[in-house]
């Protein structure tokens, strides 16, 4: 009887801490997902365009593969 009664609290407990683990869900949409401020050089400006607008990088990676393409850090 005592077994009973103690399997019984053990599973009810397991039960009630199973509940409140639950995770929450938080949907974004797609169109939503970055929203930033940040100025960025566009699609097809020229290396000196760039430097011009935002400055001189940091370093440059050496330019690799065809066409060759450099990081600017």
């Amino acid at each position: 009887m005592r077994l009973i009664i103690l399997l019984t609290t053990v599973f009810l407990i397991a039960d009630l801490i199973a509940d409140t683990a639950i995770a929450q869900q938080a949907r974004i949409p797609v169109g939503s997902q970055k929203t930033s401020n940040l100025e960025t050089p566009l699609r097809g400006m020229s290396a000196s365009d760039v430097s011009e607008i935002f400055g001189q990088p940091a370093s440059i990676s050496e330019a690799v593969g065809e066409p060759p393409i450099a990081i600017w850090h």
